[in-house]
C-alpha cells in the first residue's frame, strides 16, 4: 500500500527522534500554549526563529511542513478577511492608522495558527504513532481515545487502500463508462465500503488471536536519558528568553 502516514519520518535519525516521546509531547504542547496564550507581535519573531532551528534540527523536508499547512491556508484566509471587514472591530489609532488594531489581530492569528501547525507537523514527524500514543497515555489521557485512535488509524489506511483498487479496477474494466455516473458512484461506494469491512474483521480477529488488549509496548523500551535533560535546559532557556523579551 502506498499512502502518506502521519509518521512517515519517524525513521530518520535526528536530535528530536532520540528524545522520550513523553518529552516531546509535554514541550511541544507547552510550546503551542506559550505561543497561543502571547499577544505581542514582536515575540513571534524569537518564535519563529525557534521554529526553524527546530525544522532544522529535525531533517524533515520542509515541503513537508508546507504541505500540512496548504489546506488550513484557506480556512486562515477567510477568518482574516472576514476580521478586516468586520464592522464590530474598533478603529482605535495605535499605529497611526484606523485599520492597525484590526491587522495586529489578524497578524497573531495567522501567526499563532501556522506556528501550531509547524510544531504539531514536527511532533508527529519525529514521533511514531503508537508511541505517541503510549506517551499520551502515560499523561492519563483516556485509554478509550487512544484505543479508538490506533484503530481508526489502522482502519483507514483499508479504506484508502481499496479505493485504489477499486478505482484501477474500474478504469481496467470499463474504461468508458456507458451507464449514468450516478449508478456507477453508487456501486463503486458500496464495493469499497463492504470490502474495507470485512479486511477490518479480519484484521480485529488477527488482533484477538494475539491477545491484543490494548496497550502499546512499543512504548516501554523509551527511557529519560541525557538528551531530555539538555531538552529540557532549553526550554527553560526559550522560557526565559520569553520572559526577558515580554517585559523590554
Amino acid at each position: 500500500m502506498k499512502h502518506d502516514f502521519i509518521d512517515k519520518y519517524s525513521h530518520l535519525n535526528s536530535p528530536l527522534h532520540q528524545l522520550d516521546p513523553r518529552t516531546k509531547l509535554f514541550f511541544i504542547f507547552s510550546l503551542i500554549v506559550l505561543i497561543i496564550s502571547t499577544n505581542r507581535l514582536n515575540l513571534f519573531v524569537f518564535y519563529y526563529t525557534v521554529l526553524i532551528f527546530l525544522v532544522v534540527l529535525s531533517r524533515v523536508p520542509v515541503s513537508y511542513y508546507l504541505k500540512r499547512a496548504l489546506p488550513v491556508t484557506p480556512f486562515v484566509a477567510m477568518i482574516a478577511l472576514f476580521m478586516l471587514l468586520s464592522p464590530t472591530i474598533s478603529p482605535g489609532r495605535e499605529a497611526g492608522t484606523a485599520l492597525a488594531p484590526a491587522y495586529l489581530k489578524v497578524s497573531l492569528i495567522v501567526l499563532k495558527t501556522y506556528a501550531s501547525i509547524i510544531l504539531l507537523t514536527l511532533l508527529t514527524s519525529v514521533t511514531r504513532f503508537n508511541c505517541l500514543l503510549w506517551a499520551m497515555r502515560k499523561f492519563k489521557f483516556p485509554t478509550i481515545i487512544t484505543t479508538l485512535a490506533r484503530l481508526v488509524y489502522i482502519y483507514a489506511f483499508f479504506l484508502v487502500d481499496e479505493l485504489h483498487n477499486t478505482q484501477r479496477a474500474v478504469k481496467s474494466r470499463a474504461p468508458v463508462i456507458r451507464m449514468p455516473k450516478t449508478k456507477v458512484y453508487g456501486n463503486v461506494a458500496a464495493s469499497i465500503l463492504l470490502k474495507s469491512i470485512h479486511r477490518s474483521q479480519v484484521v480485529y480477529y488477527a488482533m484477538t488471536a494475539r491477545k491484543f488488549s490494548g496497550e502499546f509496548p512499543e512504548g516501554e523500551s523509551n527511557r529519560f536519558g541525557l538528551a531530555d535533560l539538555s531538552a529540557a535546559f532549553c526550554f527553560v532557556l526559550v522560557l526565559l528568553s520569553t520572559y526577558i523579551l515580554w517585559n523590554l
